[in-house]
Formats: structure tokens, C-alpha cells, sequence
């Protein structure tokens, strides 16, 4: 609940080094949760700035000196992105240096999500959440930020519920994505989540999609 300590595991993040090295470069890296390009409104954003040592110097200032915070973090699996137990492993490695002890757990979302909605994972534990990329966030922004708590999270800003309420009542395209824009500048601002990076991968079994792929090469 402590955004410095948010503030602390977001900036701690070698997102680059995992961009090129365990996703070997097909990563976009931004601070957008809304995917820029791709929502309605979205805007370029630049991502949280890996900053260890001020990292460090936060978590000590919340009272916690090396060693005392520990975190679960779920490594969650989904086809589309095969990757997430070696992201979590990179992230664990971060948090470790500036003294946070991490225990990874990966599992599919399937089995995951009942225990999340239960409200029965153990705290603090954060997740690595894959999301498919969609251009109206409405429904998504309310699942996991809305007030007095919401059904993915235990977070709740008053401030962001009243917001993403504004989104749903929106009239027209415009102003829907002027404000699910808004609340991603909030959420980016108060460190409430962070965008690893947003990976272009167009998966589908049917034979025309295919051939389509092997055009485009």
C-alpha cells in the first residue's frame, strides 16, 4: 500500500535487459498500460526509468532494510507468451539487489484466478499478467482498479474509480479515449502498475492466417 515501495519494485526493473535478452528484442517498452498505438487514446508514454539505487534508498525510507520485504510473484502462463517464468526470474534477480526476497510461483490462469477473486493469494505477491491487446479498456480498468475493491486486485485510489466510471459513461469514441487516457497517466504517475512491454505476436490456426503471415515475411 505504500507507494514508495510501488515506486521502488517498478524503477527496479531492468526492463531493457529483459527486452533484449529474453525476448530477444521483440519487446516495446512504454509506460502506456493502454498498449499506445493500439487503444483508442492511447498516447506515447515513456516507461517507469530503471533507477536501482534510488530504488533501494525508497524501500529503506519505508522501512525496509535488505532482507525484510518478501514478495510471491506469480509468473502467470498463458500460450501467448511463453516467456513469463524467465521475465519473473530477471525480476526477481533486480529485486534482489536492492534487497527484496522474491518466491516465484508459475501457474496458469486458469487455476489462478479463483484464489485471486477469493482474495486467497498470500500478501504482498504481485503478477506477471499477460493481456491481449484491445482498443477499449473499460471493462479491463475496472476489473482491476475499481473501488471499494476490485475483482483482480486489492487496489483501490477513489480518485481512479470515479475516473474509470467516466469511461464507461462516455458518449463518443473521442471522449472515451481522452479519459481510459487519463487513467493511465493516474496509474502510471502513482506506480499502481507497470508495462514490462507490449509484444506484437498474431497467433490463429486457420489456413488463410497463415498464408497471410508467410506473405508478410
Amino acid at each position: 500500500k505504500d507507494p514508495r515501495v510501488r515506486k521502488a519494485l517498478f524503477t527496479s526493473i531492468n526492463k531493457k535487459e529483459i527486452n533484449k535478452y529474453i525476448l530477444k528484442g521483440q519487446g516495446q517498452l512504454t509506460g502506456n498500460i493502454l498498449y499506445e498505438g493500439i487503444a483508442v487514446g492511447g498516447k506515447k508514454m515513456p516507461p517507469h526509468p530503471y533507477n536501482p539505487k534510488a530504488a533501494a534508498k525508497l524501500l529503506r525510507e519505508a522501512g525496509y532494510p535488505k532482507g525484510k520485504l518478501k514478495v510471491t510473484l506469480y509468473a502467470i502462463l498463458k500460450t501467448g507468451y511463453p516467456e513469463s517464468a524467465d521475465v519473473a526470474q530477471a525480476i526477481a534477480a533486480d529485486w534482489e539487489k536492492i534487497g527484496v526476497k522474491t518466491k516465484i510461483i508459475p501457474e496458469k490462469y486458469g487455476s489462478l484466478r479463483p484464489r485471486i477473486i477469493k482474495r486467497t493469494l498470500p500478501s504482498p505477491s504481485l503478477r506477471i499478467h499477460p493481456l491481449g491487446s484491445r482498443p477499449f479498456h473499460g471493462g479491463l480498468l475496472r476489473v482491476f482498479y475499481s473501488c471499494p475493491v476490485a475483482k483482480l486486485t486489492v487496489v483501490c485510489v477513489p480518485k481512479v474509480h470515479e475516473m474509470i466510471k467516466k469511461v464507461n459513461a462516455s458518449n463518443t469514441t473521442k471522449e472515451y479515449g481522452e479519459r481510459q487516457q487519463a487513467v493511465a497517466e493516474v496509474i502510471n504517475k502513482t506506480h499502481m502498475g507497470t508495462m514490462l512491454h507490449v509484444v506484437g505476436r498474431l497467433m490463429a490456426a486457420n489456413k488463410k492466417v497463415k498464408k497471410s503471415q508467410k506473405k508478410s515475411r
